[in-house]
């Protein structure tokens, strides 16, 4: 019985490193700028369909990157980024194949069009349609979380379809870590309540308390008389433990998320 093909997609959040770099059964595929957190692990295919001329590059000492020093429309990468390119002995998938870099490749966006449609949000996708193009039976994708918010709203809804598109129409086995939110909700709907229920009555009690507080000043205001400070205190210590309790919900419900 032939051995299945595999290959894993890696990304850059918490669960890369579960990516099965020392089964040769798999191959590594891996995108942008997350070279500079792999350590040199083994690596088969690379990916960036951004268009170079429209890459910024910041210094490889710079961690933070302020959204101002970047012009409208640039993607940011790490100085010498191209030269690693050009350096890689295997396959670098562009939108067009570069000459400077010997072993980029053209991207087949049509024939990627042509199996699932013009609905494609992220890097990831795109890679995701070559796996299926070239034939591979099992894709763990390790790495591709999609959870802050501009790629939540923007990428993860198709990706999340992506798999499910291809798990029906090819029957390609489509995975991802325990640790990761992909094809996770917080709650099974219906059938469950929802997680942010316990935040939204913090929430709802402590606009009550606000309200209380209002509505006593305002009566004190129109008697004109000194509003009493034990009853302020009373308000103010009540919407602190509120505000508290609602922090530690919060948190739990953004590492549920994570």
């Amino acid at each position: 019985m032939s051995e299945r093909k595999k290959v894993a997609i890696v990304g850059t959040a918490e669960t890369w490193n579960l990516a099965p770099f020392a089964d040769p059964a798999w191959d590594i595929w891996s995108l942008n700028d997350a070279y500079r957190q792999q350590d040199g692990r083994r690596v088969s295919a690379w990916f960036d369909l951004h268009p170079i001329h429209l890459m910024h590059f910041v210094s490889d000492q710079q961690t933070r990157v302020d959204g101002f020093e970047v012009p409208l429309g640039h993607y940011v990468r790490p100085a010498g980024y191209l030269q690693w390119l050009a350096t890689r002995p295997f396959p670098i998938y562009l939108a067009e194949a570069h000459p400077q870099i010997p072993t980029s490749v053209r991207y087949p966006k049509d024939e990627a069009l042509a199996l699932c449609g013009p609905y494609f949000a992220s890097g990831p996708a795109w890679m995701l349609a070559l796996a299926a193009l070239q034939g591979y039976e099992e894709v763990g994708i390790f790495g591709v979380h999609l959870s802050t918010q501009q790629e939540y709203i923007e990428q993860r809804p198709q990706f999340e379809h992506q798999i499910g598109y291809l798990r029906g129409k090819l029957g390609m086995h489509i995975w991802v870590p325990d640790e990761c939110p992909l094809l996770k909700h917080e709650h099974l709907y219906a059938y469950e309540p929802r997680p942010r229920l316990a935040l939204e009555a913090i929430e709802r009690t402590l606009a009550r308390v606000r309200m209380t507080q209002d509505h006593y000043l305002k009566e004190a205001k129109t008697a004109k008389r000194k509003p009493d400070p034990t009853k302020l205190e009373e308000f103010a210590i009540q919407m602190a433990d509120l505000k508290h309790q609602g922090q530690l919900a919060a948190w739990r419900l953004k590492k549920w998320a994570a």
